[in-house]
């Protein structure tokens, strides 16, 4: 006969050996669903991937297409600039009258076609890594008075307060892609001017801790704080954007913001709410690594090819001089 200890310990024995069964169970069915997860995760890679593959040859082909397009039609689109520019200047004699606004408002269209064909050409070469940057020190100072006067008569048509606020302190150049740089400043006051319709609008430049900062302060439209996070997306419209300026293509801020981030920089918008203006700013540095090293192997190419050029020159002379002397080469 068992005595009642032994009982106990048979039925202790035989609930820690069901709690073990059940354990194994358990961990059995778990491992068994972690592989069956693991099975999933992987084929839902592989679809992915595959996806993401297609997707990117898609993308490489319609970048290919934009660009081919945008090539075919800059061409013509030049050519009939050029000719209702010189209509419109009189080169093939008087316009008459009924005819001027005709030709200025085609004058008018095809630079907004030339200047969104120039849109779409940097965005394919933006995203096949093509956009081309020539460095040289240049001064951010200089570039915003310029781009102010530029605008001056622009912002007077409109009745604007069109003001300049300069730096206290003298600016040292940057090395900057000049071209680029000056697009971007130009882009961000003409938006300023262009959705202002009353009171004024502000270029500010300022220089502390080896850092340039440009901005352009306006009493326009403004921006709810959803629309400034749209603001430098590609093909991104905001506001009543769209529904005022239907000329725009909504690419202007983000190609702005590849310019800058390549620099080294950065480009932000802030605005208190719709109504109530806003402010487009960008930062650069006075000095950056990256920028410094591409411009210097740039001065390197450039001095190579120079040299190129200047033996080949020299050869040349010196080829001039033996045929002269009458010197045959055996």
């Amino acid at each position: 006969p068992y005595s009642n200890e032994d009982l106990n310990f048979l039925r202790v024995l035989a609930g820690q050996a069901g709690v073990s069964f059940e354990n194994a169970k358990l961990y059995d069915e778990q491992k068994q669903f972690t592989v069956k997860l693991q099975q999933e995760v992987d084929r839902a890679t592989t679809e992915l991937r595959a996806a993401n593959k297609e997707l990117k040859k898609l993308d490489q082909a319609k970048s290919e297409f934009i660009s081919i397009a945008s090539h075919q039609l800059r061409t013509p689109m030049t050519v009939i600039k050029g000719y209702m520019s010189m209509m419109e200047g009189g080169d093939f004699g008087a316009v008459p009258d009924k005819m001027n606004k005709p030709v200025h408002s085609v004058l008018e269209s095809a630079n907004r076609l030339l200047a969104l064909i120039e849109d779409l050409l940097n965005i394919s070469r933006i995203e096949s890594g093509r956009l081309q940057y020539e460095y040289e020190k240049a001064n951010l100072g200089e570039m915003v008075a310029s781009v102010f006067d530029e605008l001056s008569n622009h912002a007077k048509r409109k009745g604007l307060e069109f003001r300049y606020v300069p730096p206290k302190v003298a600016i040292p150049d940057i090395i900057m892609d000049p071209k680029k740089i000056r697009e971007v400043v130009m882009n961000l006051a003409d938006n300023a001017i262009k959705y202002t319709d009353k009171g004024f609008v502000e270029l500010h430049l300022e220089y502390k801790n080896n850092e340039v900062k440009y901005y352009v302060k306006d009493s326009g439209r403004g921006l709810s704080k959803e629309d400034v996070g749209k603001l430098f997306k590609k093909f991104s419209r905001v506001g009543s954007a769209q529904l005022v300026h239907t000329e725009g293509t909504g690419l202007g801020l983000y190609i702005a913001k590849q310019i800058i981030r390549k620099h080294g920089g950065k480009i932000w918008a802030e605005s208190p709410g719709v109504g109530e203006g806003s402010t487009f700013a960008l930062a650069l540095k006075t000095s950056n690594p990256d920028v410094t090293k591409e411009y210097e192997l740039q001065q390197k190419t450039m001095s190579a090819t120079k040299k190129e050029l200047h033996d080949d020159r020299t050869d040349t002379i010196d080829t001039s001089r033996i045929r002269k002397s009458g010197v045959r080469s055996k």
